[in-house]
């Protein structure tokens, strides 16, 4: 299963080139499109997945 997950995220990332070629938008048009339309989807991930709030762990080092 991971090995086909893989084989589709590397066909999927090549062929980006060949839509947005074809897309008559700015660079900047497109990356706010991408981002507006990651933005709901990885919400949807989150909350699927009961993911309340992201935690980050700070390591104090000691000198």
């Amino acid at each position: 299963m991971n090995r086909f997950k893989i084989i589709l995220v590397m066909i999927i990332w090549g062929s980006l080139g060949v839509f947005t070629r074809s897309i008559p938008l700015s660079a900047l048009s497109l990356a706010f499109l991408r981002a507006f339309i990651a933005l709901p989807v990885l919400f949807v991930v989150m909350k699927r997945k009961k993911v309340d709030k992201v935690s980050i762990r700070v390591f104090h080092l000691r000198s």
